[in-house]
Formats: structure tokens, C-alpha cells, sequence
């Protein structure tokens, strides 16, 4: 399923497979990005971590206790519904006063934080710029959500930069004790 693209229901593991004659792991988007980040990335070395990301939608990606959290409903947009705001705006799906429609980020990693209480909360995605020029208001939403006697947290966001004049890559990453 890939509703972006339009896709349902296709097949795509038995295409590639027919194909290429070879068997591939057909993942979300969101759930690989986990795996990869808990093996090698801003995960590694953590029993639990969250990661936002903010794109055509919202995603979201859970680990707890070292295991990916999975359900049969990943991928089809849950959280890009999860109402945020009183009398917000509404979505291209109809839904009032969703993250989609606001995409108020700091509302977002607080909802994360108090619901999985994570050691790590990464924001990621073509959207992360967003969070990163919008610092202060992501602290806002984050006080403005989350319990002053909950503890501090570890929030960073994580982007894909040019690095040079060949515009190769470099997954960079900041991690900022917040509110």
C-alpha cells in the first residue's frame, strides 16, 4: 500500500520477485527507516525511540523495549489524523483540526512523548526545515501539551544535506534536551 503513489493492493513483492527472481522484503517506509535508525542510526544503543516525519504527510514510528511496535493499520495515515487543534482547519480527507491540517509539530512530539514515553523523539523528512526554523514555536507546542513535571526531552531532527559543490549526502543530526 502506498497511498501517495495511489497504490492498493499491489503486488509489488511477487513483480519484483517474478522479475528479478529474486525474494525481496517488502517494508513501510516509516518501519524500515526505524529498523535502519535502531541498527545504525539515532536509535542505535537506545530501548526506545520515536521518529515524526513530515513530508506529502505525517508518519510516525515507534520502538519500545528494542522491538519495532507494528500493527496491520501502519501506513495508512493514523497519525497525520490525530486531532491536534480546537476549531483547526480542515484536511484534504475532510478531518477537522487534525496534524495534517495543522501540522503543528511541537503538538506532535508531545502527543509522542506523553503517549510512549520514549528515550529519543527524531523529526524527520522533505519537512524537517520546518522544525529546525520554527524552534521556538516547537517548544511552545511542546509546553503548551506536555505536563511541566514531565521530564525533560530528547528531541532531535535529522535531515539529508549537501555536503559539497557535487551535492553528495550527509545524514545530519541534532539532538536538543528540550522543555
Amino acid at each position: 500500500m502506498a497511498p501517495f503513489l495511489g497504490w492498493r493492493d499491489v503486488p509489488l513483492g511477487d513483480l519484483i520477485a517474478e522479475t528479478t527472481g529474486i525474494e525481496p522484503v517488502i517494508s513501510n517506509d516509516v518501519s524500515a527507516l526505524m529498523a535502519a535508525e535502531g541498527w545504525f542510526g539515532v536509535g542505535q544503543g537506545l530501548r526506545s525511540f520515536a521518529i515524526i516525519t513530515l513530508g506529502v504527510g505525517v508518519g510516525y514510528g515507534l520502538v519500545m523495549h528494542d522491538r519495532l511496535v507494528t500493527h496491520p493499520d501502519m501506513g495508512i495515515g493514523l497519525v497525520g489524523h490525530y486531532p491536534l487543534q480546537a476549531g483547526g482547519g480542515l484536511c484534504l480527507a475532510g478531518h477537522r483540526r487534525c496534524a495534517t491540517a495543522a501540522l503543528t509539530t511541537g503538538s506532535l512530539v508531545a502527543a509522542a512523548a506523553n503517549l510512549a514515553m520514549p528515550d529519543r523523539i527524531v523529526i524527520t523528512g522533505e519537512g524537517v526545515d520546518l522544525a529546525r526554523i520554527a524552534d521556538q514555536a516547537l517548544d511552545e507546542g511542546i509546553r503548551a501539551d506536555r505536563d511541566a513535571r514531565a521530564g525533560a526531552l530528547d528531541v532531535g531532527q535529522m535531515s539529508t544535506a549537501p555536503t559539497d559543490a557535487d551535492c553528495t549526502s550527509l545524514t545530519y543530526f541534532a539532538s536538543t534536551p528540550r522543555v
